[in-house]
């Protein structure tokens, strides 16, 4: 799945807590008291060790990546170590201001994953419409709302719902099941030439379940924030994303989905 800019945020908030101000605190767009974001004297440690985790990344057998994807941060890395330790340290800091030392110095958030965040409730219970990326809950009572309690949410509506209609897409563009419905042939005239897409899932389950399976890319709760990783995997964070982050929950949450921009 490639990384895409928008995003979508699952915020878990209890009691008195407030979903916004727990939104804020992983943003961009919350600025905070300036502080030293790397001492200029510090500038080749941090070359070596973005050295170091471009190397492991490359090397690690554990990690999947495209022949090309390896190439790109082979290139990268090599252009690392030809870099002296002050290119480095303007090029990183670019965007920072610098003190009387020559270290950059910022008010930007250390603990920023997005920024531009916004819930679509406001615009759902004004004029009825949903956000263009983002999709609301489905609740039990056959309403729909981008901040429902837990309970108040229709998981099944939710969480691997329509299994049969992906099965049957598998079917038909990887085990060359021939469509006799008109919704089958729809699938087939739809889907049949995107067969990079159906290669990246190792076998039919893993890709029923991804396309079944409740996520969002981010959950934020007022002690910490957890987010999709590309490196490893997005496919293990949408299948184990209902068991680890929903099924766990205590009590009756308010459950708010955010859209934000990736930075």
């Amino acid at each position: 799945m490639a990384k895409s800019v928008m995003r979508t945020v699952l915020v878990i908030s209890y009691d008195d807590e407030d979903p916004q101000a727990i939104i804020d605190k992983y943003s961009e767009d919350t600025k905070v008291k300036p502080y030293i974001y790397m001492k200029k004297s510090d500038a080749g440690k941090y070359k070596q060790d973005y050295i170091n985790l471009l190397s492991a990344m490359i090397s690690s057998k554990d990690i999947p990546m495209s022949d090309k994807a390896r190439e790109f941060y082979k290139d990268l890395m090599y252009a690392v170590k030809e870099m002296s330790d002050e290119a480095y340290f303007l090029e990183k800091t670019d965007w920072c201001d610098y003190d009387k030392d020559g270290n950059a110095i910022t008010d930007r958030n250390p603990n920023a994953y997005y920024k531009w965040q916004r819930c679509f409730q406001f615009r759902l219970d004004k004029d009825g419409e949903e956000a263009e990326f983002s999709n609301p809950f489905h609740l039990k009572d056959g309403t729909k709302a981008y901040q429902a309690h837990l309970k108040d949410i229709d998981w099944e509506r939710e969480h691997g719902y329509n299994r049969s209609l992906y099965e049957n897409a598998w079917d038909i563009c990887v085990n060359g099941k021939e469509p006799f419905t008109d919704e089958e042939k729809l699938i087939k005239a739809n889907m049949s030439n995107r067969k990079e897409y159906f290669a990246q899932f190792k076998d039919k389950e893993q890709y029923v379940r991804h396309s079944t399976s409740f996520f969002t890319y981010g959950v934020a709760t007022s002690k910490e924030y957890h987010e999709v990783d590309y490196t490893v995997s997005d496919k293990d964070w949408v299948s184990n994303f209902y068991e680890k982050y929903i099924k766990t929950l205590e009590g009756n949450p308010l459950l708010s989905i955010y859209e934000v921009h990736a930075i």
